[in-house]
């Protein structure tokens, strides 16, 4: 599941390359509230949320179907007893509700600065620190999952463009425009889309999942991602065209451990732009406890399970000593008829 995360914009100026602009990295900007937010229910993202529902719902499926631009549903078949492994799944998870739903993130959009901008509102997330220790058990966990990139039609048929335009020139219209702008000889040009490094991403890796609907192109992470630093800087769709959305840090620096809702970071990074206390909190969330209701209920279902176990155990008990009070019955019944069968024996041989 992919929210939109680029705009194709055409320049009016330039016409030999269509612009790949990054629009947001929050499928919501300011945090909303969920009734449920998966293993993070009652805790810090439950009351503050920058996932829509149908985010949520994707980045909590389980098993992991389609998420971000990897697929797992199309390669559950190379995996393990044919689904993804239970470590790797809750790690994804992790990754993703930190980095898409954590309402804590806000510090760490480009150009954060004091005073806010009025502009800022719409400022993409860069540099997001998540600790290096975290990352490699990240690669550890899913180096033997496999999954395959859904990359979208339109990203693809920009590539399939650059394959045969690239270098050519232009078509007259576009070339009247250029030269009126001053510009000659030109030629279509991708390397502002498609620079060298995502380029290598996006063609060489063998993880594409192919359009046929029964041959798809299958690999493990660990044909994909060397370590667990390049796959926390590369895992989303942002970071494989080229946008530095996650910086892995090394232990000593402030970081983030996906799965461990934690605000010191956050604060580290408000203390440098000069914020006081006072102000972190228009920009951090906390959800501490849970609502009453939600105890009363964990309350009432221990409480079942208790008498469940008691009635089951008193019929237990209850069967077990009606058996033994049987059996001592028959036991005195028998003892008593060969009492008198051994009483009249006697009264036989008297008489």
């Amino acid at each position: 599941m992919e929210f939109a995360n680029f705009e194709y914009v055409e320049n009016s100026e330039v016409c030999n390359y269509i612009d790949l602009v990054p629009v947001s990295s929050r499928p919501v900007q300011t945090p909303i509230e969920h009734s449920t937010m998966g293993k993070y229910h009652c805790s810090d993202y439950s009351c503050a949320s920058c996932c829509s529902g149908e985010v949520n719902r994707a980045v909590y499926m389980k098993p992991l179907q389609n998420l971000e631009w990897w697929n797992f549903n199309r390669c559950n078949d190379r995996n393990c007893d044919g689904d993804i492994n239970q470590q790797c799944q809750a790690m994804i998870q992790d990754f993703v509700s930190e980095i898409r739903c954590s309402p804590n993130l806000y510090p760490f959009r480009a150009g954060f600065e004091k005073p806010i901008q009025a502009e800022f509102g719409q400022a993409l997330l860069e540099n997001v620190p998540i600790c290096q220790s975290w990352c490699d058990s990240f690669f550890q966990a899913c180096q033997n999952t496999f999954a395959c990139l859904d990359i979208p039609k339109k990203i693809r048929d920009l590539l399939d463009d650059k394959k045969l335009q690239e270098g050519q020139t232009v078509n007259s219209a576009c070339n009247d425009r250029l030269e009126a702008a001053g510009t000659t000889g030109a030629t279509y040009s991708y390397d502002q889309i498609f620079p060298p490094q995502v380029q290598n991403k996006l063609d060489t890796t063998g993880m594409q999942c192919s359009m046929n609907d029964t041959n798809y192109r299958c690999s493990d992470f660990a044909s994909y991602f060397s370590n667990g630093k390049e796959m926390c800087e590369s895992f989303f769709p942002e970071q494989l065209m080229g946008n530095n959305l996650i910086r892995a840090v090394r232990p000593g620096e402030p970081c983030i451990t996906p799965g461990e809702p934690d605000e010191s970071a956050a604060i580290v990074k408000l203390d440098e732009k000069s914020f006081s206390e006072v102000e972190y909190r228009d920009f951090l969330f906390t959800c501490k406890t849970c609502e009453w209701w939600f105890w009363w209920h964990i309350f009432l279902i221990i409480l079942g399970i208790i008498l469940l176990i008691g009635v089951v155990g008193g019929g237990i008990l209850f069967f077990t000593k009606r058996t033994e009070s049987f059996k001592v019955k028959s036991n005195k019944k028998e003892r008593t008829e060969a009492n008198e069968n051994q009483s009249y024996d006697m009264e036989d041989n008297y008489s």
